[in-house]
């Protein structure tokens, strides 16, 4: 089985840490939001929820990526916390662990690191220590003369001498305080999502998508003639798919119709070289899907799968560009001749003028 993230995995741990980015810049661009730093811990938690620590690294990097570019180095604070606390909350879920064990795991995984990283970087940089401590020391001035003012002298007092204390005792003070943040962060989004969560993880399947579970062996592809015989696919106590006989040989277009939930996709998925819950599927080599020589699916919406910003960049996309693949060839025979160099995006269903097929017909012909 391959140890790769597929490139499902990593579209949907790149766009889900996207959201998780711009809900951390909102949150700092209008404070009265603040509210969306904690939900900005969903969408990396649903990644911790359906995909392994790998998937939760890419999700945490393109985050981090995409935050620099909106908002600085400040934003990218914010979204990596972001990250690792979903994230492991997201994992807890999926693990079924209890809010106790979750605390308990919270302190040396993620709360110590974090409490040991902050003491470098403000030992490491001074100038951003000072300034750090300069506008907390301003921001609760103000807060305090509010409190006084509203009758709240003396715990404004109290709150002013702990916080000139941390000050002066900050190698003590920073890393006791960010582990005391991250349990209290970590125990906030469970409590306030793990419900969603729970009930995401009974819909949700879990590992991404059933075509990551195709294997990848390593030899060369030899993906038809194929022969399916008595295969049968269960989801849970579901059966989807339930065929005796299917073949399909080199050169052949095959159109399969049916209402919907007939197994249609099952089916496709099948022939791409997803293992059958029961019966044999031969052919002469491995499946090799997104290999070269292997096979390839694309879905109901392939205007979501769009890779290149022209029609040939993604004629080309997953080879190396060469004299291998003739391009001018492959678009003439479906209508598209002279059409290489157009934006990808700008086609539509009626620029295959050459290519109209009946939209009920069965069976097989050679291409």
């Amino acid at each position: 089985m391959s140890r790769r993230a597929g490139a499902r995995q990593i579209a949907e741990a790149a766009a889900l840490a996207d959201v998780g980015a711009v809900l951390c810049l909102i949150a700092q661009v209008f404070p009265i939001a603040g509210g969306l730093a904690l939900a900005a811990c969903f969408p990396f938690a649903v990644v911790g929820l359906r995909h392994r620590l790998r998937t939760i690294g890419i999700a945490l990097a393109a985050g981090a990526v995409i935050a620099f570019v909106l908002g600085g180095t400040s934003t990218v604070t914010a979204t990596v916390a972001a990250a690792a606390v979903g994230g492991l909350v997201g994992v807890s879920i999926r693990r079924r662990w209890s809010q106790p064990t979750l605390l308990a795991l919270t302190v040396p995984v993620l709360a110590l690191p974090a409490g040991a990283a902050a003491l470098v970087g403000l030992a490491a940089l001074p100038g951003l220590r000072e300034v750090a401590f300069k506008t907390t020391r301003s921001t609760w001035t103000g807060a305090a003369r509010l409190l006084t003012g509203a009758g709240l002298g003396t715990p404004a007092d109290a709150a002013t001498a702990v916080l000139d204390w941390s000050i002066r005792n900050w190698p003590i003070a920073v890393p006791l305080l960010v582990v005391v943040a991250v349990v209290l962060g970590v125990w906030l989004v469970r409590a306030s999502m793990g419900h969603a969560l729970v009930a995401a993880l009974r819909v949700l399947p879990r590992g991404g998508s059933a075509l990551d579970t195709v294997i990848d062996s390593g030899a060369p592809p030899g993906p038809v003639p194929v022969a399916v015989r008595d295969v049968r696919v269960r989801f849970g106590e579901h059966t989807a798919l339930q065929i005796d006989r299917f073949d399909l040989a080199p050169g052949e277009l095959v159109s399969v119709t049916g209402r919907n939930g007939a197994g249609k996709s099952t089916l496709a998925r099948v022939v791409a070289g997803v293992p059958p819950t029961a019966g044999t599927v031969v052919r002469p080599g491995p499946a090799g899907l997104g290999a070269p020589g292997g096979t390839a699916i694309v879905f109901q919406r392939p205007e979501s799968q769009v890779l290149g910003v022209r029609v040939a960049d993604d004629l080309w996309f997953g080879r190396i560009p060469g004299p291998g693949t003739d391009v001018d060839g492959l678009l003439a025979r479906v209508g598209l001749a002279g059409m290489q160099e157009r934006e990808t995006v700008a086609l539509s269903g009626g620029s295959c003028s050459g290519w109209r097929s009946p939209p009920r017909w069965h069976g097989s012909r050679r291409c």
